[in-house]
């Protein structure tokens, strides 16, 4: 029995010596952490538990041993960062939910551990969002009157201070904090100043992951209005703090593709082992790390904020060291325009912008602001005629090859096209100066018929939510609404050429004495219109407004002896 005692002993170990001697290929493994706090807080709280516990935990287990070096992630342009997570130099990252979601779907990072919360005696394994005010503010009383307020945010990728809130005010009341807020204040990292602009009269409202203010500046509580305050629970228990917002599973570890599945498995062990009471977790504010939970909220969050992409085949994130530009996305029905107008928007709306903070004033613009023109050639000068081509009427009636030149005026986005609803479609680019705002198409069609022509920008339809007219009603949008593009019609007809030809056939074909008088050219070209331009019934839903000469009489198609000659 003792030889087979010492037999077992002597296996183990064995295991566990062959574990220590397993070597890895470099000697320093890299843990990015994001944080809405400033770098040097966030490298105090955390560099205890992912530099010194998860090297003596983990990195002495190898031979030789490895250590953990972390570094702050901000997700900003000038973020050193940027350079060593593009070229895969980041093993391990620690993150919020929205990033979380981008890494997981584009780069292939695997979850191995969502964090439990712990400060002011309580554990959480989530959090939410939450939505406050002064309570001095006797305008903003529930969250629909946010509308035409100055807003306060950590980021466009904060989960808690952004996701939540916005996707529950866009599915619950119908707002959209891009269209709908007069001001959007950005205030990344710096809570601190984001309440103490709330509280100057800065801004009137401002969102925050919950949690952050009875930890934070719990002084500030009897100052503040939590507006749609709910009771929430996650995981079968009670959330312990203020939230205005559902609960999602809060930061969590994630681990490259390129990191030994064995190294990864050691990390979350050990990161499962913490307690409360242990030093590393009590400066993080941490009870230990667990299982990896769904972020399936998350990611809804982040596709309907247009952050998560998906291509079919795959998911596409925009770049997260981008600046505000790229990360805005405007609502359907709105076009976003350019840069310089996104970033002036504040200066346009004569609103004023905290100093040193990032500012947008409603920096989507309805599509309407496009403007289409039929443009008549006076020599060299050029004149717009009448106010301006309408969606879904009549624009233009051109002769068959006749040259048309369309203006778009008041552009609000790079990239404007044409496309001309022939068989096939023809697409023609909008060229001009980008300074004047102004761009010319020129079109030339050799078909006859009624032609839809569709403006687009980026290579997508232009589309606004209106009353429902000469359109296709889609079940998507409030009552009453639906998507309507900027299209319009065009009359083609017959051209000179054409009528004469027909002319000279008919004379072939019919008797002398059956043909008594010589038609008019116009004449002409109304008997002989083709089947397109004659329009649909009153009641279609594709029936276009046509001119007088393109209705008053029907198609003549000469098809035979009989039917060309019956009328003369």
């Amino acid at each position: 029995m003792r030889g087979s005692l010492r037999c077992c002993v002597a296996v183990l170990l064995g295991l566990l010596d062959s574990c220590r001697l397993q070597s890895l290929s470099k000697s320093t493994y890299v843990i990015g952490g994001f944080s809405s706090e400033p770098p040097s807080i966030f490298l105090q709280k955390w560099r205890p538990l992912f530099e010194e516990y998860l090297t003596e935990t983990v990195g002495n287990s190898y031979s030789p041993n490895v250590s953990f070096e972390l570094i702050p992630v901000d997700y900003t342009a000038s973020s050193a960062a940027k350079l060593v997570t593009s070229k895969g130099l980041i093993d391990f990252i620690y993150t919020h939910p929205i990033q979380l979601v981008c890494l997981e779907s584009t780069r292939s990072f695997t979850i191995i551990g969502t964090q439990k919360s712990f400060f002011l005696g309580k554990e959480s394994i989530g959090y939410g969002g939450i939505m406050f005010t002064l309570n001095s503010n006797v305008q903003i009383l529930d969250v629909s009157d946010i509308r035409n307020k100055r807003l306060g945010i950590p980021s466009f990728l904060s989960s808690g201070g952004f996701a939540l809130p916005f996707t529950m005010l866009k599915t619950g009341y119908g707002l959209d904090l891009f269209t709908d807020t007069a001001q959007i204040v950005l205030y990344p990292g710096n809570f601190d100043r984001c309440l103490a602009d709330l509280l100057s009269g800065a801004i009137d409202v401002a969102f925050a992951q919950s949690g952050l203010l009875e930890s934070a500046h719990p002084d500030a509580l009897p100052l503040l209005r939590v507006l749609h305050q709910v009771n929430a629970t996650f995981q079968d228990a009670p959330y312990p703090f203020m939230t205005s917002t559902e609960i999602v599973p809060g930061f969590s570890l994630m681990a490259g593709p390129h990191v030994p599945l064995h190294l990864s498995e050691r990390v979350a062990a050990a990161l499962s082992r913490l307690n409360a009471s242990h030093p590393a977790a009590a400066a993080a504010q941490i009870s230990r790390f667990t299982l990896p939970l769904s972020y399936a909220t998350s990611r809804e969050s982040a596709v309907r904020l247009n952050i998560l992409r998906d291509l079919g085949s795959s998911f596409d994130c925009p770049d997260q060291f981008a600046g505000t530009y790229e990360l805005l996305s405007c609502p359907q029905g709105y076009i976003k325009p350019t840069s310089a107008e996104v970033h002036g928007s504040c200066a346009a709306a004569n609103l004023s912008c905290p100093v040193g903070m990032e500012c947008l004033c409603r920096p989507c613009l309805l599509d309407d602001d496009l403007a289409v023109y039929l443009e008549r050639r006076n020599g060299s000068q050029g004149q717009f005629a009448g106010p301006g081509c309408q969606k879904m009427k009549e624009c233009a009636t051109v002769e068959q090859n006749d040259p048309l030149q369309l203006r778009v005026r008041n552009l609000r986005s790079s990239n404007i096209s044409v496309m001309v609803h022939l068989s096939p479609p023809v697409v023609v680019e909008c060229a001009g100066a980008a300074a004047s705002r102004d761009c010319l198409v020129k079109i030339l069609i050799a078909e006859k018929g009624v032609m839809l022509v569709e403006v687009l920008a980026n290579g997508e339809q232009v589309a606004a939510l209106t009353r429902c007219l000469l359109c296709a009603c889609t079940p998507n949008g409030p009552a009453g609404t639906v998507a309507r593009h900027f299209v319009m019609g065009l009359s083609v007809a017959p051209s000179r050429a054409d009528i004469t030809d027909r002319i000279a056939m008919t004379r072939a074909r019919c008797p002398r004495n059956r043909l008594r008088r010589r038609r008019s050219w116009s004449t002409w070209s109304r008997e002989f219109a083709p089947a397109a331009l004659k329009p649909p019934p009153p009641d279609s839903p594709r029936a276009l407004p046509t001119s007088k000469a393109t209705a008053s009489a029907p198609p003549t198609p000469l098809t035979s002896r009989t039917a060309a000659c019956r009328r003369r």
